[in-house]
């Protein structure tokens, strides 16, 4: 069974889905794969993660927990 079906998954579940979406949205047009989905490389991710986490009130700088 899947966290969301037993209500609100957790934050960090939020954030990293939050993270991936945000790396999708801004993944160039030659990313995109012929299923709908998008190729996405480390730096897509980081770029992403940079962005988001400040918005959760976490500085990426002293962001340990991985």
């Amino acid at each position: 069974m899947r966290a969301a079906e037993h209500g609100a998954p957790p934050s960090e579940q939020r954030i990293l889905r939050e993270i991936l979406q945000s790396a999708r949205q801004k993944a160039p047009e030659a990313a995109h794969l012929p299923d709908g989905d998008v190729e996405l490389t480390l730096l897509h991710v980081l770029h992403a993660y940079e962005e988001v986490m400040p918005r959760h009130g976490i500085t990426t700088a002293e962001d340990t927990h991985y």
